[in-house]
């Protein structure tokens, strides 16, 4: 099965309709050497398996990376 290949323009036309999820869910593609991914693309409006471009992919992962930091009330120098 290929897979769809998300730019930015598209990326950006309909930026809720595409999520990363963990690459251990239920029939979610392998790299091409079989090797599970940690992440992977996911269109929730086809309900698909998606690539992303690079470029998409790090907006993505940058997401997930600041979200938690963005929605805690609780200081960084509080955590040190």
């Amino acid at each position: 099965m290929k897979e769809e290949k998300v730019n930015a323009a598209s990326y950006d036309a309909q930026p809720t309709r595409y999520i990363l999820v963990d690459g251990h869910s239920a029939g979610a593609p392998s790299c091409p050497f079989g090797n599970i991914k940690q992440l992977v693309g996911y269109d929730t409006k086809d309900k698909v398996y998606v690539r992303f471009t690079k470029s998409v992919y790090q907006r993505l992962r940058n997401q997930i990376l600041v979200a938690p930091v963005l929605n805690t009330d609780v200081t960084i120098e509080n955590n040190l």
